[in-house]
């Protein structure tokens, strides 16, 4: 049978009779929808609770792959083995997320695909796009996976492929209004920001001058970024004296009342520090070509994968790493200069944030810090490096999640020192009293629909992603189901600028002119007074910050997903599975029928905050 894969559509597009016609975007979906032409998902020919059922033996597969390329980088570059830097690992996020497993996932997909439609042609239509250009990321900007993986596989099969590419299609954008010219130069001021400081300084100020105080070594303390951490933190610190420092791109600068001083240039350090000669990278990533590394993921994958391995691995050897390691030197001399004692951040995002995490896990007398920047109900492995072994110290936001990391670390013997910081759910807890005091503030009958987001070419295989074709169905589907319940007004409440690929949900919605549905984009926090119920579709950090808010709340999960025994316990009748759209829609039906005081619980949060625990961690050092 002839088979289209559809990556990008437009209206001028016919279909041979007979042919069949796989969407391989939401957005094509979305198209396709409206065309009124009948089509697959790539999801309708493989089993998702299979798959994800692999991500044991993967993963463990994974980390001595992880292993291996530690071990070659070592072998290769002396200076790596002196120092026992670990780069791989210090950038499993990076190369799990944006290289190995989006590869495997394309390639898993599209052979199942194969192997039941058997094609007799595949006709693979997308849009004409610049070759690729590596960035530290190494995720896939332009040309996608489909894109690189479809010849390869008809190839190796034999099947005969025709490549049609669509001219894209740029929209302009519209001139900003002077409301969102004003909001964008107040941001970029940072006016806002330093008035909430300084008003938050003067009246912590005040009251501390009638306390009393005990006598606390000063600590000094690098925070990678303000954010999830919060001005408040950064207040305490100062009134208690402690020095605090904050990576600033790529210069440190120091914090006191009047805000915040260069302190050092990092890029001109390192121009300074010695640095292993570039041809040492190169030659060192060349020797990747015909390795047992590039083997394990031809053999992962089941197919020679090699072309589109090669030039992400090496651009991460060549590139990459150096940058790395010049950055990590830098850090280790200032921490060692500056005395510092914590380093601290919600994650890391830039080869610059996993240099310096890196040096203060290895640096005497520093310690790096991991505060807990989400929440969510899966058991990840993947987060026994990226949230635990990366750091000497985590911070969770709650004791479920405590309690889960605290046994992950005994069994994998990660030495991880492990608190609890409930700082981030308290804050909304707060909504909870208020809505208990002013309930004429809620309104009823608005029910907020919490999507996720969708992936594209950053699909993990660790048990808590959906597929994004999957998905836009879902969605759908719910949407549909929501239309019909008139009583209520639901809330679509997305976060578009988050997701990988475009999100067609809401133009979905606008064309069907749904009198019940509206559109949202602004933040979540916004409606934690005013709610009267919240559905959720994936279990993560909007789910809890609804319970902790005291709506009546609940999170659907696909039985694909993986999920602790330890929080379906803990969140009871708020946390639900289902295995099917029409199983999903009748949870939801459920819900919304019977009494909301049943879908509201008090969570176990610890008052604990973060500046206590760094105070308490160097005192018992």
């Amino acid at each position: 049978m002839k088979t289209y894969l559809v990556e990008s559509y437009n209206p001028g597009i016919k279909f041979d009779t007979g042919s069949l016609v796989i969407a391989l975007t939401p957005q094509v979906c979305y198209q396709l929808d409206k065309a009124g032409i009948k089509y697959s998902i790539i999801e309708d020919y493989y089993k998702e609770a299979e798959f994800s059922a692999q991500d044991d033996e993967y993963h463990k597969s994974q980390l001595q792959w992880i292993d291996s390329l530690d071990e070659f980088l070592q072998n290769n570059v002396e200076e790596l083995d002196k120092l026992n830097l670990k780069l791989g690992t210090i950038y499993y996020y990076y190369l799990k997320s944006m290289v190995l497993d989006p590869l495997y996932v394309r390639c898993y997909s599209l052979q199942k695909l194969f192997q039941a439609v058997k094609p007799s042609s595949v006709v693979f239509i997308s849009q004409a796009v610049n070759e690729p250009v590596p960035d530290f990321t190494l995720r896939n900007r332009d040309k996608s996976y489909y894109s690189q993986v479809i010849p390869l596989l008809c190839k190796k099969d034999n099947i005969p492929m025709e490549s049609v590419l669509l001219e894209s299609v740029k929209v302009a954008a519209g001139p900003d209004s002077l409301i969102v010219k004003i909001k964008r130069l107040f941001t970029q001021s940072g006016i806002i920001i330093k008035a909430y400081f300084w008003t938050q300084y003067i009246c912590k100020y005040l009251g501390s001058r009638f306390k009393k105080h005990p006598e606390k070594e000063r600590l000094n303390i690098l925070l990678l970024k303000l954010a999830h951490i919060g001005i408040g933190f950064v207040v305490d610190s100062l009134l208690k004296g402690h020095r605090l420092y904050l990576l600033s791109d790529k210069n440190i600068t120091t914090y006191s009342f009047f805000g915040t001083r260069d302190y050092l240039n990092l890029k001109t350090e390192k121009a300074r520090t010695g640095v292993t000669s570039s041809s040492i990278w190169e030659n060192t990533a060349n020797l990747l070509e015909g390795h047992d590394l590039i083997k394990w993921v031809n053999e992962k994958c089941q197919s020679d994968v090699s072309p589109i391995i090669l030039p992400k691995l090496k651009y991460f050897i060549a590139e990459v790493c150096p940058e790395i390691l010049g950055y990590y030197k830098v850090f280790s001399k200032f921490y060692e200069k500056a005395g510092i004692a914590f380093v601290i951040t919600p994650d890391e995002s830039y080869p610059i944030e996993f240099a310096a995490i890196a040096a203060a896990s290895h640096n005497k007398g520093t310690k790096s810090v991991n505060f807990q920047h989400g929440d969510g109900v899966f058991a990840a492995r993947f987060w026994n490096i990226t949230e635990l072994a990366h750091f000497n110290v985590s911070i969770c936001s709650n004791k479920e999640i405590h309690e889960y990391f605290k046994h992950q670390c005994s069994v994998n013997l990660i030495p991880t020192e492990l608190y609890v910081s409930s700082q981030k759910l308290l804050s909304i807890e707060k909504n909870k009293r208020l809505r208990e005091r002013g309930k004429g503030n809620i309104k009823k009958g608005s029910v907020i629909y919490l999507p996720t987001l969708l992936m594209g070419d950053h699909r993990r295989l660790d048990g808590q992603v959906y597929p994004d074709t999957w998905y836009y169905r879902f969605q759908k589907s719910l949407i549909e189901y929501f239309s019909t319940r008139k009583e209520y007004t639901f809330v679509w409440k997305g976060l578009p600028t988050s997701d990988a690929i475009y999100n067609p949900v809401p133009e979905f919605i606008r064309d069907n002119k749904y009198t019940n549905i509206k559109i949202a984009t602004n933040p979540f926090a916004q409606y934690l007074k005013s709610a009267h119920r919240v559905i959720c579709d994936y279990p993560s950090t909007g789910f809890y910050e609804s319970v902790a808010a005291g709506i009546p709340t609940i999170s659907l999960y696909h039985q694909a997903l993986i999920v602790r025994e330890s929080a379906i316990a803990y969140f009871g009748d708020l946390l639900i599975r289902f295995t099917d759209f029409n199983e999903a829609i009748k949870h939801i039906d459920e819900f919304l029928n019977d009494d909301p005081d049943k879908y509201t619980m008090s969570m176990d949060l610890d008052e604990t905050g973060l500046l206590d625990i760094l105070e308490q961690n160097d005192k018992s050092d």
